[in-house]
This record gives C-alpha cells, structure tokens and sequence, in this order.
C-alpha cells in the first residue's frame, strides 16, 4: 500500500508541479518543477525499501541493510562527481534516483537470503494491473 501511496503522490506532484512551484515560490522558481517531479519519483523505492527492510530486520538479516545502503551511498557520490558538472540539479536527481533504486530494490539480488524480497517488489508493482486485467478486463 506504500508503494501506491508513493505512485499517487507522484502522480499529483508530476500533474500539478508548476501550481506547487508557483504557489509556493513564485514564478522565478518554475525551472525547479522537474526537480520536485523526479525526487517525488524516489519516494516510490524509498517506500518500496521501507517494506522490505522491516521485513529483514524481522529475519534479523540487518546486515544486507547495511550493505545495500553503503553501496547506494556510494554510487550517489559517483554519480554526482559524473553528472553534477554538466547537468547541475537535474544530474543529482538523476543520480539520486538511480541509487535509491539499486539500494531499495535492486541490490535485493545481490544475496540469496534477499532475492525472494526482490521478487515480492515486484510482483506488488504489477499486482493492481494483473488483477484489473484478469478480474475486470477479461
């Protein structure tokens, strides 16, 4: 549910971000609108970490956590060393979605105890869309 929470707030965000901006901060800002766009796109795998990592720690599995954040850090930090050069604010977003995205779900393959939490992400992305399809569609 998380997840779907994430996806509708991105959804109002990516609809109405020139409203927010220019509410918020006037005109001068309205360049930003694509910025706030894509850090609500990261809230979607930071929700979808949220629901594993309490699920792994309840398997007392903390260390792969450890791991998965460090290795995210990390490529943040290079990603922005490439991108925020040539790309300014737009290249850190990029950069941040990237590696919250490999820390939260991908990096889930890195160990076998991990893998099946993988799988769960996601089929609960496509779950809504195969259920529609086969129950309502069909």
């Amino acid at each position: 549910a998380l997840i779907y929470l994430a996806i509708i707030l991105y959804l109002i965000v990516f609809f109405y971000s020139n409203t927010i901006i220019s509410v918020l901060y006037g005109e001068e800002y309205m360049k930003t609108s694509l910025i706030l766009v894509l850090h609500f796109v990261i809230n979607i795998f930071i929700f979808a970490g949220v629901l594993v990592d309490r699920v792994i720690i309840s398997r007392n599995q903390q260390k792969t956590i450890t791991i998965r954040i460090v290795i995210g850090a990390v490529l943040n930090i290079v990603l922005n060393f490439m991108w925020i050069p040539e790309y300014g604010a737009i290249g850190a977003s990029y950069s941040t979605i990237i590696s919250q995205f490999c820390a939260s779900i991908l990096l889930l393959l890195l160990f076998k105890s991990t893998r099946e939490y993988f799988h769960w992400q996601i089929l609960s992305l496509f779950y809504p869309a195969l259920y529609i399809y086969r129950n309502i569609i069909r």
